[in-house]
């Protein structure tokens, strides 16, 4: 098979690559190296460079989410932040952002009915009304 059939040049059809795709057992493991690993370049998994741009996006969000989840677990398990940053390829002040967000993220909302039980009505009180 030629493989200049991969990478079409600008103005030709991606048509005779995608025909190949469609039939190929490892077309999902194809295109998430594509994306995983950031090629813009000819037909993988059966999508070019344009039709995978939005999916790269995606990927990058649901890679840094996955990421995240990471850190916070190894935060909660009571590691430094030098630590996790240094297993994340991250900055030490990367990973306490990381951390402020995802703690600011799983606060609960503040149950107003309880928050004024403890509130006055003495007009001193520094509480919300």
């Amino acid at each position: 098979m030629d493989l200049d059939l991969f990478y079409p040049e600008r103005g030709e059809s991606a048509g005779p690559a995608r025909q190949v795709c469609a039939r190929c057992a490892v077309r999902q493991p194809c295109l998430e190296y594509a994306l995983s690993n950031r090629i813009t370049y000819g037909i993988w998994g059966g999508l070019t460079e344009r039709e995978r741009r939005p999916l790269q996006s995606d990927w990058v969000q649901a890679a840094r989410r996955d990421r995240d989840r990471a850190i916070l677990a190894a935060d909660a398990a009571g590691y430094t932040t030098a630590a996790i940053g240094r297993s994340f390829g991250l900055s030490p002040i990367s990973v306490v952002r990381i951390v402020r967000a995802g703690n600011e993220d799983a606060r609960p909302e503040p149950d107003r009915f309880a928050v004024q039980a403890f509130c006055h009505d003495d007009g001193e009180s520094e509480c919300a009304p």
